[in-house]
């Protein structure tokens, strides 16, 4: 996704886990959540 784009998926882990994250100007990773398997994970401040 990309700054302003609205977020129309929702994701459910059914094994293992998910990571989310953005990149700052410099190029460095920000994690800003973990979703374990049966959690739900979705974007809804894109």
């Amino acid at each position: 996704m990309s700054v302003g784009d609205r977020c129309t998926k929702n994701h459910f882990v059914l094994e293992g886990c998910l990571q989310m994250y953005f990149l700052t100007e410099k190029g460095d990773r920000r994690t800003t959540h973990f979703a374990i398997e049966n959690c739900w994970m979705t974007d809804l401040l894109a």
